[in-house]
């Protein structure tokens, strides 16, 4: 994830201004979120991104052909600005940083929840309101994750805090205990 303070941040609160203006934000999320997971899915369409061999305007000419017929607009017309500032290497960093934008600007806090196995919607509520504590007033997105290496128990993380309540955890303390 980048910083505040890094150009693709910058660039992300750009792109967000711009499609706030036009009424487009949530088309432009959806976009960015799209583009993220094809980079994320595809190591070679990632790999072409950042190569410094394949020249910008080749790289814009692909994204155009890609996702002329399915993003908006705006979202075609920044990527074109970027591939021509020579930066379509740091475009799946703009995305990430346009996430965190949207998130800052609409209140929004992420928490993701690991657990060894599908939590009851009773366990995911429990978990909800606990995370809810943590962030207060706003509004809380919660991701749940699923990593049978945590044996049982739960694993929450809200802002920079964490509660580890995983059973793998307990058994490292008790072996670590058993060890002195």
């Amino acid at each position: 994830m980048s910083t505040r303070s890094g150009v693709s941040f910058r660039y992300a609160s750009a792109i967000y201004d711009i499609a706030n203006n036009q009424g487009k934000l949530e088309q432009v999320k959806s976009d960015f979120q799209n583009f993220n997971q094809l980079c994320e899915a595809s190591r070679d369409f990632y790999l072409f991104l950042k190569s410094p061999v394949v020249k910008a305007l080749r790289k814009l000419e692909i994204l155009k052909k890609l996702f002329s017929s399915e993003y908006d607009k705006v979202i075609l017309e920044f990527m074109s600005l970027v591939c021509k500032k020579n930066r379509a290497g740091q475009l799946k960093e703009i995305a990430e940083s346009f996430a965190s934008v949207y998130n800052i600007r609409k209140g929004i806090e992420k928490a993701s929840v690991l657990t060894a196995m599908d939590l009851t919607d009773i366990t995911a509520k429990e978990l909800e309101k606990l995370a809810k504590k943590v962030v207060g007033d706003k509004e809380l997105e919660l991701e749940y994750k699923i990593e049978p290496s945590l044996i049982g128990g739960f694993l929450l993380k809200v802002e920079d805090k964490q509660m580890d309540q995983t059973v793998s955890t307990k058994l490292k303390k008790i072996k670590k205990e058993l060890s002195k």
